[in-house]
């Protein structure tokens, strides 16, 4: 992604360094700081935060980008069914409802999404082992190591915190 040359409209990235501060604001929240006293205690403001967020929202959506083609090019496609067998069986493993989990999850496109983004590395992994016979993606440089990377980090950092905050909500909000 950092070789690839795209025009992205500027609000595209702004509303990426947006979506980016209210993740950072709930796992600051999680640990029970608000942003403001975090701006605060680190002297920053929220226009520094927003200038230091730029190139890594840059980043992840050239990466967006970039998964969307292959994608594309290779005709791959999550139908709703797909997705809500999967949201069935998530929920089930973490004991939830359905729906419940869906709320706490951000919906069935994001299982849509998350998909598509473990049916594209497959494809990328089954053409790299096909070309070089290795079944071990490259370990130094190389897209498909940072799109692996950058999604298992994606869901680590940003979803599951989410995911396990809301359900140990829901799970002490049932016993009061």
């Amino acid at each position: 992604a950092n070789n690839m040359e795209v025009e992205i409209n500027e609000e595209i990235i702004d509303d990426e360094v947006h979506r980016m501060m209210h993740q950072f604001e709930d796992q600051l929240k999680m640990q029970g700081i608000d942003l403001n006293t975090y701006c605060q205690f680190t002297g920053t403001t929220h226009e520094d935060m927003h200038k230091q967020m730029e190139p890594e929202a840059l980043r992840r959506v050239k990466y967006r980008y970039l998964i969307d083609e292959v994608a594309n090019a290779e005709k791959i496609e999550v139908s709703d069914e797909e997705a809500s067998e999967e949201a069935g069986k998530m929920a089930e493993h973490y004991g939830m409802e359905k729906d419940e989990f869906l709320k706490a999850f951000g919906g069935i496109e994001m299982i849509q999404y998350d998909m598509e983004i473990r049916k594209v590395v497959d494809v990328v992994t089954d053409m790299w082992y096909y070309i070089t016979g290795s079944e071990y993606l490259p370990m130094l440089g190389g897209e498909v190591f940072t799109i692996l990377l950058f999604s298992f980090l994606f869901f680590v950092q940003f979803v599951f915190p989410v995911l396990f905050f809301a359900i140990k909500s829901l799970k002490s909000y049932k016993n009061t």
